[in-house]
């Protein structure tokens, strides 16, 4: 099973082109100061994707803000510290938010984003993430909202400032790892719209 797919080029909106000339008129404010923290196009066009992806399921609940969250179990310490400061931080694209390790951090987000998956979606033989199940609900996983899957966005932004300011050495691999958790999430998100839209 091809687990590196990505949220392909939809009516929603979700497409290669970059950050600027995206509409984001209607968003509501917690959105706009979220994206403005979060745009980027300095690492590359997946994670311009993963933006979209993410645009487009709040759109589809129209920016609604409910105030429930993604669980905080294993959540990386530095959302926690994000959102304790009113998510505060970055001010704009020039300023990053520093991770104390790469392969920390790595280590951090992949055990929060393991714990936050539905039961159906298990590993495949090389590690990725299966994109089928049995019963394709997201049961916890649906979270919107600046308290939802906005986080996870923190977190590969972070994350991928880091490995561009890294040395050569290992920096290659590190993006690999990167990408392959930019394409899963961008993945859900795409997924989590298509349910919303489905329930309609």
């Amino acid at each position: 099973m091809d687990t590196s797919a990505a949220p392909s080029d939809t009516g929603a909106g979700v497409s290669l082109s970059g950050c600027d000339n995206v509409d984001v008129d209607d968003a509501g404010e917690w959105f706009l100061r979220l994206w403005k923290m979060l745009k980027s196009d300095n690492l590359g066009p997946r994670y311009v994707l993963l933006l979209k992806a993410w645009l487009a399921l709040e759109r589809t609940h129209k920016f609604d803000n409910p105030q429930h969250g993604l669980s905080s179990t294993k959540r990386p310490s530095m959302v926690s510290a994000w959102i304790k400061r009113g998510r505060k931080g970055m001010l704009g694209t020039s300023e990053k938010q520093k991770v104390p390790s790469v392969e920390a951090f790595r280590i951090e987000y992949g055990a929060w984003w393991e714990l936050v998956q539905p039961d159906w979606r298990t590993r495949d033989q090389f590690g990725g993430w299966t994109l089928r199940g049995p019963s394709d609900t997201w049961n916890d996983l649906d979270v919107h909202g600046a308290n939802g899957v906005a986080g996870v966005v923190a977190c590969l932004r972070w994350w991928g400032d880091q490995i561009v300011d890294m040395a050569e050495d290992g920096k290659k691999h590190e993006m690999a790892v990167w990408e392959k958790a930019v394409i899963d999430a961008a993945w859900v998100m795409d997924e989590l719209r298509r349910a919303a839209e489905d329930s309609k």
